[in-house]
């Protein structure tokens, strides 16, 4: 199956090996540039995916699903303590990361599974934070309204 037809998951779960492979062969440190290339060489599919381009109907603007689903693929390495990374830092194999043998790794099991839980709680998070805005603007909102109103009942 191409990996431009694939469902979500499977096309971070695709990029999770090459991603791990070029980090271990350049010594463990990696621009995030540099590794987005050297998968593109590494895998056809993955240069043909990187190079698709899609607007958002939401927006009009123009993106690439590659670098979403690439940070996704990172991040899900992070989760698992294979690298790290901070801000515009080079990415950073762990000694975990350096060191696992990338062809016995069972992504969808070891890496995606163990990375929902992760997920599930960041999404747990930006709801409580959403809705804590939300109960924020309300209760700013309320005295400009009884402002209203009692200017309207003194007129």
């Amino acid at each position: 199956m191409k990996l431009k037809d694939m469902s979500s998951d499977d096309k971070i779960a695709h990029l999770i090996k090459p991603i791990l492979k070029v980090l271990q062969d350049a010594g463990g440190q990696l621009e995030r540039s540099e590794i987005k290339e050297r998968i593109a060489d590494l895998d056809e599919q993955i240069a043909e995916y990187s190079m698709i381009e899609k607007t958002s109907k939401k927006t009009g603007n123009v993106y690439k699903e590659f670098n979403f689903k690439f940070n996704f693929a990172v991040k899900d390495l992070l989760f698992n303590d294979l690298l790290t990374y901070k801000d515009s830092s080079p990415i950073t194999l762990t000694e975990k990361g350096l060191y696992l043998d990338v062809d016995k790794l069972d992504v969808k099991k070891d890496i995606i599974e163990t990375s929902k839980k992760h997920w599930e709680e960041l999404s747990k998070n930006n709801k409580k934070n959403k809705n804590i805005d939300i109960n924020d603007s309300e209760e700013e909102t309320q005295p400009e309204e009884k402002i209203k109103d009692d200017f309207k009942d003194t007129l």
